[in-house]
């Protein structure tokens, strides 16, 4: 028997790679009750070649010619055929001119020869005994058509569908719940729930091609439907007298995508339409289906079509009743939302704040000279943002009014400047009329930067990990994650890059304009090159009442996305037994302990004060750096800085297989570039530290190599270029 999967393809090699490779590992041999001894797929891969472009025009990102493109598919294809020698066959097809899901769909349609055809989106995948449980039920009744049931995840194939990787979160709970029976279609509770919960879909639907092809009523697809192209297909189908059962064992995997920018789904085109351009798709929909009920409709009164007529009249009704229902739950929820935004304004004063801002500050004047600088949401007086300030209070003095965004009042500050909390009434004063904003990191999602001020962008470190539009999955709290990053960084005027390999990586993961991208140096790094760096770092050990004769480590590890109590919460279970390190290392060293800023929970320090510190709430790291000896760390950008001083640095990545394949990938070899040795276990760090002198003459031509890469631009200077580029040092308006 063959299976000819109609697969309709635009964008998205990543997706459609991870289809393929779903297809490549089913079972398609396994004859059970001497049924399907000969079970063909074939992959039908019709494909939208329009524009000849993978991907939209993005800063950093490829566009293809229309051979490229052809190039890439075939060589896709090609090697997983290597890779995978049972793959079903796939003929690729390359269309001409611009086509829909809807005009693929009938163009496989047209092209298919098999027994049964099978609806699969390339941005999909299924398990690999989904088609061949359909196909069984399939011959055993004789069906026309088998649903099987849908189940959606936001990660790729080898997270949500192998079993080693299988876990609570990889799967939403938000199946159709079937029940394995063959269906009556007078009681249509089961299409108003396929329709309620996947827009009356096609998917995971083993559908007799010859159901499709009579000769009294071929059904296609509307191609003037662009948002709900299965509704009035489906209707069609089922408004003749079908054989159709269910199989809830069969699951198809349905991919949400967390990038609507460059690899936008259907559906998130559906929400991103307006609620009455969703209705007249709908209507559209279903007026297509009710024009084109059957051949019948003449013959009402004398012909068997009659019960085919009144089917599609009723179904339509039922279609009608269950869109009704969707848009009374939407109204619903709006309603819900409207009520808790109504309970927030009296709970939690920022809502009313921003109001405030919106309807009053926002109407206020910009002050071109005042500057408002933030860093790591006012947590401290740290970073780039600390050391782009210092050089203008230096260099300008009085030319600008300073306002600092610290949540502690007592923090200490030099110069006359304004200090306001985060989030308080006043943060949304000056965030509203600053002429300038230094920040080094996101922004919140709904802030709104004025077109007149000028908005700095420092972030917070060269990227080891990948970042934004570079990942493919995202395992954190906020699956909104890259479509929140892409508005916030439209807001940015100027990003702030260490060296080159940022720039080119910025541009790409940010999708952000490389013209806009300023390659001074981080300005936090100036310290580390300051004529009074050894007096810095005596007042700093005496500050934190560091013994003069001991040596001193500093360990920095990063979060780990999936380990998290919620947004901007992140879990955090130190590796290391401190007690055994005190033993094993406290005659000669001390170890500094400096979590990341997203980590909510504390390191227990007691007992081990004159050993153990956590200086995890200590404004500025690079102050760390300088009284540091040997910096241990993980995953973080911290070791792109420290080199700069070019002392010892070990990694200890006791999750690394977990960390590079699953939860982010690096832009660099670890295994081959970092300027250290990865260390696994809490013993061979120990050593390490013991045998320091030996790692240091080991890695120190790649130590050379990783500085003239990474290290190249800084200097000392790059607080001043920055002011230099941004900063005109007029007065402006009055103070």
């Amino acid at each position: 028997m063959q299976i000819d999967i109609v697969m309709p393809f635009y964008r998205g090699i990543h997706f459609l790679k991870d289809a393929l490779v779903s297809l490549a590992k089913s079972d398609f041999k396994t004859s059970v009750e001497g049924l399907l001894e000969d079970l063909r797929p074939v992959v039908l891969l019709v494909m939208d070649n329009s524009d000849g472009k993978e991907v939209k025009s993005f800063p950093g990102h490829k566009s293809y010619s229309d051979e490229e493109f052809r190039k890439i598919v075939e060589e896709l294809i090609y090697d997983l055929r290597q890779q995978y020698p049972e793959m079903p066959y796939v003929k690729p097809v390359f269309t001409k001119g611009e086509q829909t899901v809807a005009s693929l769909r009938n163009i496989g349609i047209n092209m298919s020869e098999g027994e049964y055809i099978y609806f699969f989106d390339s941005d999909d995948y299924v398990r690999p005994d989904t088609i061949k449980k359909l196909a069984m039920k399939a011959v055993r009744v004789n069906a026309d058509i088998v649903f099987g049931d849908i189940k959606t995840t936001y990660y790729k194939y080898s997270e949500a569908c192998e079993e080693n990787i299988s876990s609570p979160q990889d799967l939403r709970k938000d199946s159709l719940n079937l029940t394995d029976n063959s269906l009556n279609l007078r009681d249509n509770s089961f299409i108003r729930k396929r329709l309620a919960q996947h827009d009356f879909s096609v998917l995971n639907a083993l559908i007799k091609r010859e159901f499709i092809h009579r000769k009294d009523n071929e059904v296609f697809f509307d191609e003037n439907v662009k948002l709900y192209p299965d509704v009035g297909f489906m209707l069609k189908l089922f408004s003749q007298n079908a054989c159709i059962i269910t199989d809830s064992s069969s699951v198809y995997m349905k991919r949400i995508h967390n990038d609507a920018i460059m690899f936008p789904a259907l559906s998130q085109l559906k929400v991103s339409a307006r609620g009455n351009e969703r209705q007249a798709e709908y209507d559209k929909a279903l007026a297509w289906a009710a024009d084109n009920k059957t051949v019948y409709e003449d013959n009402i009164e004398v012909n068997p079509g009659h019960e085919n007529l009144c089917r599609v009249i009723s179904l339509k009704d039922d279609v009608a009743t269950a869109v009704r229902d969707i848009y009374r739950q939407e109204k619903t929820a709006y309603r819900k939302k409207c009520i808790t935004r109504i309970g927030n304004f009296f709970k939690h004063p920022t809502f009313l704040y921003r109001m405030i801002e919106k309807f009053i500050f926002s109407k206020l004047p910009v002050k071109k000279n005042w500057v408002l600088f933030e860093s790591f949401l006012g947590k401290n007086y740290s970073d780039s943002c600390k050391y782009i300030y210092e050089y203008l209070l230096c260099n300008k003095g009085d030319a600008y009014r300073y306002i600092w965004v610290v949540n502690d009042k007592n923090t200490s500050i030099p110069g006359n400047v304004t200090k306001v909390k985060y989030l308080s009434l006043r943060w949304f004063y000056y965030s509203s009329r600053c002429g300038y904003y230094v920040n080094n990191m996101r922004q919140p999602v709904w802030y709104r930067k004025r077109k007149e001020a000028v908005f700095i962008e420092t972030w917070h470190g060269t990227p080891l990990k990948k970042l934004v539009f570079d990942m493919d999955d995202i395992h954190a709290a906020t699956q909104s994650y890259k479509m929140d990053m892409y508005g916030q960084s439209r807001k940015w005027d100027y990003l702030i890059s260490d060296n080159s390999f940022s720039t080119e990586t910025f541009e790409r993961c940010f999708l952000y304009p490389k013209e806009k991208i300023i390659e001074t140096g981080y300005p936090r790094n100036d310290i580390l090159y300051a004529d009074d760096r050894e007096e810095r770092a005596a007042a700093v050990k005496k500050k934190l009442g560091i013994p003069l004769d001991k040596r001193v480590i500093l360990y920095a590890p990063t979060w780990r996305d999936d380990e998290y109590y919620g947004p901007g919460q992140y879990q955090f279970a130190l590796r290391f037994d401190l007690k055994h390190l005190k033993e094993e290392l406290g005659d000669e060293y001390v170890i500094l302990l400096r979590t990341h800023y997203f980590i909510a929970d504390a390191i227990d320090t007691r007992g081990l004060e004159d050993f153990a510190y956590n200086v995890s709430r200590y404004d500025d790291i690079a102050e760390l750096y300088i009284v540091s000896d040997i910096c241990i760390t993980d995953y973080s950008s911290v070791f792109f800085d420290y080199a700069n001083l070019l002392r010892p640095i070990l990694f200890y990545v006791y999750d690394f297989d977990k960390y590079k394949d699953t939860l982010r990938g690096f832009y660099i070899s670890m295994e081959n570039e970092v300027p250290g040795p990865l260390l696994y276990t809490e013993d061979e760090v120990i050593e390490a530290v013991k045998y320091i002198d030996n790692i240091v003459e080991e890695y120190s031509d790649r130590y050379t190599a990783f500085c003239k890469r990474f290290c190249n631009v800084s200097d000392g200077n790059a607080s001043k270029r920055v002011v230099e580029q941004v900063f005109d040092g007029s007065k402006g308006e009055e103070k």
